[in-house]
């Protein structure tokens, strides 16, 4: 059991036993174990979702929910706190230490204790008024709101030459900014695009005509766009000189954002040119190499960085050109072919660095390994690495033993399969969408787009024309974003703007893959000394010095999920049993595969031995059969029109984020929902193996976890102020299940279906007052009745402190028996004093009303759950 230096569980450990003590039924004994992990760490998000589950009502529960948003604002607890928006917050009695004290009644403040009743009267007249003007005030603000002008926003792109290359790029912005317009827009604008083509930066002087006319559309507040580094470096200086905000999502030219009106959403080439020299030198092991670079700003700004920083960690044994950029088919023949020659004529040629841009890198990869070159390659952003990867992957078998794509590395920011939180998310939806992994230029073109949408809500500028004012406004709140706190959070996590107003992103290496650019199976990231002794780490040789940071080597580790069975749902321990086959491929040392579930329902189950293991090329293999259960949050509000998430979440269990990072199986993520909803033991048959529930989705998906606080560690405290707590990240396998509500409403609806006919049936008989008491008898045992049939229903649940969507069902019948008493009643007082023409009226009102109230309620169910 793991505890700290006083022997107390920590919080995890005791969240584990209160979900099984919540199994046995014990949930007085679950709430206090809940209450102590929270004493000792009060940001750990499970222990307060497990506490939400076990509440006692819906204001104990939206008190939990919402310190469970407040610890994990990424987590899935918003939605279920929005259907708890109408109840009073209360905090449960076993935390009330941890909430604020109550306010003193406020006649103890005033010191007076009472008020006169005709005053009271008066105060509630007045607020009474108060509240219809709000409510016309807010009628009056929507209104006004609907009418706000729209913020205009220019995206720039080579729209005609490079539609299909830039497809992802620009779809990101646009849908960014749709998502953000269907969430009201920023302070009520709509957030509109204007697009401008810039002839993809064939020619400069095409580029600042676009600039200008961009800067003089009297509409447009800032712009995104001018994607490569020629087009940004011949625009920027006309967007400075108008004074309009420009942001770039990918043109990594160190003098792309020399004008203070320019940002960017990625590095620099400088800060690449560094990351590669540690690279090669760090992780490849490579002391020479030989810098390939073309005459373009990008080449020759990466070429010199490189050269620079490799000095100090290597050789550079030769720097050779390929040329300009657009040359003929013949130039870059004669220049691929003396570079070929000159690499093979040197056996200490090393790793060769490719400093150039996409048009010459495709012919000298393949020149290269044509003629038997095998010398790693490395290559930077400007190859267009996901297009290079499906061009050289397409190329594959024209040489004979194949090799083309192995050992060609890229550096790229954060590519879209490393991703986490809700990043991660994002890459999911966007490759549900295009079939492919997002690129990293579509990455940074919806950072781009988040950032514009920040500066602008930030700046406060209006609607409609944009005066220099409101540029200057805009421009000025991307400018503050230069540290951190006072950044935005978006797909990379919190990010902020350096001096030269880059964004510092993450690096990450990329391979070819299945002929898709992935992350390489070993990287550098940032190191967090909160997690983990720095001494030690150094001293094992897993951190490196870099540009003033400390590098961790983070093992990626493909993982895979082959599901044979799930089955053994139970509602009440909220508890399942899975059946799959787990399988990792990675490089470096076995610790990855030393791994736990975060929702396993035993907490002493350990992963048995392999099944199958292997090695080739310094890439390692493990497969395993995992039969075990697991613990399932379950949302019954629904029920029994319910769909439920059956997770199985893998976890390191002693490494952290920055040494360990599990993302999916290329092969798998390739495969649809019909191939993985089939057994991997028999594929003939479903994996569903649950009585009354139907698979419908397997998601596979990352994130990353972890306690914000540091436990009273001293080493994670310094200058007087915390670092955030210990993180890891994990890999979900999230089935999605639907209850067959069919069979369930067959059996329990019809009875119900019934009663609601012998209740409309007492609406039949003789207006004879002496009717009357057995018509209000035969009311009440049918209200009894349904009391017990709704006794019946929620004997099938868990014991849930809300009203599930069934149980509105008996509540509609309940209002609707009542109303038919109330009629019965009212009518033999009619008949019994000779109004029979408003006892006729009262009859025809009832005996209409009622088939109208029961259609309703059933068309509002058929509306809500289809």
């Amino acid at each position: 059991m793991a505890a700290d230096g006083a022997g107390e569980p920590s919080p995890p450990v005791l969240t584990r036993l209160a979900a099984k003590a919540a199994g046995l039924g014990l949930h007085r004994a679950a709430r206090r174990l809940l209450a102590r992990a929270l004493t000792r760490d009060r940001g750990y998000a499970p222990a307060w979702q497990w506490l939400a589950a076990l509440a006692r009502d819906d204001g104990e529960r939206r008190y939990c929910l919402e310190q469970a948003v407040r610890a994990d604002p990424s987590g899935a607890d918003r939605r279920d706190l929005r259907r708890l928006r109408r109840a009073e917050s209360r905090p449960p009695p076993e935390v009330a230490q941890l909430a604020g004290p109550p306010p003193p009644p406020r006649d103890l403040v005033s010191g007076r204790a009472g008020r006169r009743r005709g005053r009271r009267r008066w105060w509630l007249a007045g607020a009474a008024g108060v509240v219809l003007a709000a409510v016309v005030l807010g009628v009056l603000h929507l209104v006004h709101e609907e009418r706000k002008e729209p913020l205009y926003v220019a995206l720039v792109a080579g729209f005609r030459n490079e539609a299909a290359h830039r497809e992802k790029e620009v779809e990101a912005v646009r849908s960014h900014l749709d998502q953000v317009n269907e969430d009201g827009g920023v302070r009520g604008h709509p957030v509109r695009l204007v697009r401008y083509d810039d002839g993809a930066a064939t020619d400069p002087a095409t580029v600042r005509a676009v600039a200008r006319r961009v800067v003089a559309d009297g509409r447009v507040m800032m712009a995104i766009g001018h994607f490569d580094s020629e087009s940004a470096l011949a625009a920027g200086p006309v967007y400075a000189a108008a004074g309009v905000p420009l942001i770039t999502p990918t043109a990594t030219a160190d003098g792309a954002t020399a004008a203070p009106w320019v940002f960017r959403t990625t590095f620099d080439d400088s800060y690449q040119a560094r990351f590669m020299a540690a690279y090669l030198r760090h992780v490849l092991k490579t002391r020479t190499a030989t810098v390939v670079h073309d005459d373009s700003a990008y080449g020759r700004g990466m070429a010199s960085g490189f050269t620079r920083a490799f000095a100090g960690l290597g050789q550079v044994r030769r720097d050779l050109s390929v040329g300009a950029r657009f040359e003929s088919a013949q130039q870059r023949a004669r220049h691929v072919d003396a570079v070929v020659r000159t690499v093979r004529s040197d056996p200490d040629a090393g790793t060769i660095v490719l400093a150039t841009e996409y048009e010459p890198a495709v012919p000298l990869v393949l020149a290269l390994r044509s003629r038997g070159v095998r010398n790693p390659v490395m290559g930077g952003d400007g190859m267009s690495p996901d297009s290079l990867a499906h061009e050289l992957a397409g190329q594959q078998e024209r040489l004979r033993g194949g090799g083309l794509t192995q050992q060609v590395y890229m550096v790229s920011p954060q590519l879209g399969d490393s991703l986490t939180g809700p990043g991660a998310t994002w890459a999911y939806a966007f490759r549900r969408r295009f079939g492919s992994s997002a690129t990293w230029e579509a990455v940074a073109a919806q950072t781009a787009a988040d950032a514009a949408v920040h500066a602008l809500d930030r700046s406060g500028a209006g609607g409609g024309t944009a005066s220099p004012g409101d540029r200057r406004a805009v421009r000025d709140a991307l400018a503050a974003m230069d540290a951190p706190g006072r950044g935005f959070s978006g797909l990379y996590g919190e990010v902020h703007f350096d001096r030269s107003r880059s964004l510092r992103v993450q690096a990450n290496v990329g391979v070819i893959e299945r002929g898709e650019f992935v992350s390489a199976p070993l990287q550098l990231v940032a190191y967090r000394r909160d997690e983990g002794d720095l001494a030690q780490a150094r001293a094992a040789g897993r951190i490196v010095d870099f540009d003033g940071q400390i590098l961790a080597r983070q093992q990626v580790v493909r993982t895979g999920f082959n599901f044979n069975r799930i089955s053994d749902l139970d509602v009440h321990t909220r508890e399942f049993k899975a059946d799959f086959f787990l399988w990792f491929r990675y490089s470096g040392d076995d610790g990855a595969t030393d791994v736990e579930f975060a929702n396993q329902a035993d907490a002493r189950y350990r992963l048995p031995a392999p099944i199958r293991t292997t090695a080739e090329g310094g890439v390692r293999y493990r497969l395993y059969r995992v039969v075990t259960t697991f613990i399932a949050q379950l949302d019954f509000h629904d029920y029994p029109f319910d769909r439920q998430h059956l997770a199985v979440v893998l976890q390191s269990r002693s490494r952290t984020a920055s040494r360990v990072l599990y993302v999916g199986d290329r092969a798998l993520l390739s495969q649809g929902q019909s191939t993985l909803l089939h057994s991997g033991r028999d594929p003939g048959t479903s994996v569903n193996d649950l009585p009354d529930w139907r698979a419908q989705a397997l998601s596979l998906h990352k994130d990353r976890v972890g306690s914000t606080a540091t436990l009273g560690d001293p080493s994670t405290v310094r200058g007087g102020t915390e670092t955030p707590g210990v993180h890891y990240n994990q890999y979900t396998a999230d089935f999605t299940v639907a209850r067959n509500a069919g069979a369930y409403l067959l059996t329990n609806l019809l009875p119900l279906v019934l009663l609601a006919i012998v209740t409309y049936a007492t609406l039949l008989f003789s207006r004879d007052p002496g009717y009357a008491p057995a018509k209000v008898g035969i009311l009440v045992t049918a209200v009894l009745t349904a009391v017990v049939l709704r006794t019946t229903m929620l004997d099938a649940l868990p014991n849930v402190g809300y009203t599930v969507a069934m149980g509105w069902a008996y509540y509609a019948y309940f209002a609707l028996a009542v109303a038919c008493v109330c009629v019965v009643l009212a009518g033999a007082w009619l008949v019994e004093h000779s109004r029979l023409t408003a006892w006729r009226r009262l009859t025809v009102l009832a005996r209409a009303g009622f088939p109208l109230y029961c259609a309703a309620v059933a068309l509002a169910y058929l509306l809500v759950y289809g």
